[in-house]
């Protein structure tokens, strides 16, 4: 197992943290809890608004967890590998003195709204 994502709370968070184990879960509870239903393996569940498959990839960081469908996995990592080209170049242009209202295009939008 890499990790845990639960729709639910956990304790003692500090502990885990500190195993460098990643937990994903709504939040941090002093309660403990009863372990006693058996669960379900390689069936379908649902998180929220999303249905997980057997099979699906999760991958998750400081900003949060988002499931990939197995069959999609290659065609959202070349549009990741993409995205992360765009924010390096976004990056380099910031260090250059850019700014991201020019960068993303937005200042039409913000004289429509007033804003600039």
């Amino acid at each position: 197992m890499a990790g845990l994502v639960i729709n639910g709370a956990v304790r003692d968070a500090h502990t885990i943290k500190s195993l460098g184990f990643p937990v994903f879960c709504r939040g941090i509870s002093i309660k403990g809890t009863a372990k006693k239903q058996p669960g379900k393996v390689n069936v379908p569940l649902c998180m929220g608004d999303t249905v997980i498959h057997p099979g699906d990839y999760l991958f998750g960081d400081e900003d949060g967890v988002v499931v990939v469908p197995k069959q999609d996995l290659s065609t959202v990592l070349q549009a990741t590998q993409s995205r992360e080209h765009t924010e390096e170049m976004y990056r380099e242009e910031i260090q250059q003195g850019a700014n991201t209202v020019d960068l993303l295009g937005l200042r039409d939008t913000l004289k429509q709204l007033n804003l600039a």
